[in-house]
């Protein structure tokens, strides 16, 4: 009995010190949520999201599209798969991104993605069910994630409702700088557009060189505010404000940003009213 008493201890004492096996697999824990959930996530913590809602069927859809108001809005298919834009669903329905111009039109794309499979090049063949659809305002030609969400968020700091997010990355070349200029051109809407980039990979000055010879091309008629940092700047300032083109260098962000909000807004009335506007800038 005493033996058996002393020994108890000691067995306790070994199994605490030998190391404890572990498996020779590590685990992993991933975060992965739905786009509206990020959304809100976001939101409680002040920090400045698109307008918008989730519906899970097709009446859903155009309350929230109405809710949202506008000339358009977004509709985002939530699955959790990259490729989404480009996928197609299994009804035959292309696309898990979709532009809408009236809630009638969200109540129509709502129900052909609702309830069916997405397939994408994440999904494979089986691809994924959509349960659910995300509606957002539609939102500036930049370089960077970062930039193009402070961008946005600065002009609707100023009263403004950016129509288009358009990332050109390290690319800013000529060629990207005009098929930028197409795409944007290409919605009747835009009355102003506003060029946020900073120049690290390519020059400033070299940036500015292609807005010039774009909207030269273009012979453009809406107003370019371009806010270009880094590298060879005051070059670029220099190229933009002696072009003798409608594009104006603003280096400030805030200041660029309520130029662009005024712009569009004096652009807007004069096409209401069918007249044509000039532009000069005193800086």
């Amino acid at each position: 009995m005493y033996n058996l008493a002393c020994a108890r201890p000691l067995a306790k004492a070994l199994r605490a010190a030998a190391p404890v096996k572990r498996s020779a697999v590590q685990q992993r824990r991933c975060l992965s949520i739905h786009e509206y959930r990020s959304a809100a996530l976001l939101e409680s913590y002040g920090i400045g999201v698109p307008k918008g809602g989730v519906a899970t069927n097709a009446a859903e859809a155009e309350k929230v599209a109405k809710s949202i108001g506008g000339d358009d809005a977004v509709i985002k298919a939530q699955v959790l798969a990259g490729g989404r834009g480009k996928g197609t669903f299994d009804n035959g329905f292309k696309g898990g991104v979709r532009v809408v111009y009236s809630p009638r039109e969200a109540s129509i794309l709502a129900d052909q993605m609702i309830g069916h499979k997405l397939i994408t090049k994440q999904t494979g063949a089986a691809g994924r069910l959509c349960n659910a659809v995300f509606i957002v305002e539609r939102n500036c030609l930049v370089n960077g994630a970062g930039l193009a969400m402070a961008t946005m968020d600065i002009i609707k700091l100023n009263g403004g409702t950016p129509a288009n997010f358009l990332d050109v990355s390290g690319g800013a070349t000529p060629e990207a700088i005009r098929q930028a200029f197409d795409l944007i051109t290409s919605d009747p809407k835009v009355t102003a557009i506003f060029v946020n980039i900073f120049g690290g990979i390519v020059r400033c000055d070299a940036i500015a060189k292609g807005l010039i010879q774009v909207v030269e091309q273009m012979n453009l008629k809406t107003p370019v505010i371009a806010r270009l940092q880094g590298t060879n700047m005051e070059a670029a300032h220099k190229l933009l404000n002696d072009s003798g083109l409608k594009i104006f260098s603003i280096d400030d962000l805030q200041a660029a940003a309520e130029k662009s909000v005024q712009f569009s807004k004096v652009v807007k009335m004069a096409r209401d009213i069918d007249v044509g506007v000039e532009f000069t800038l005193g800086i």
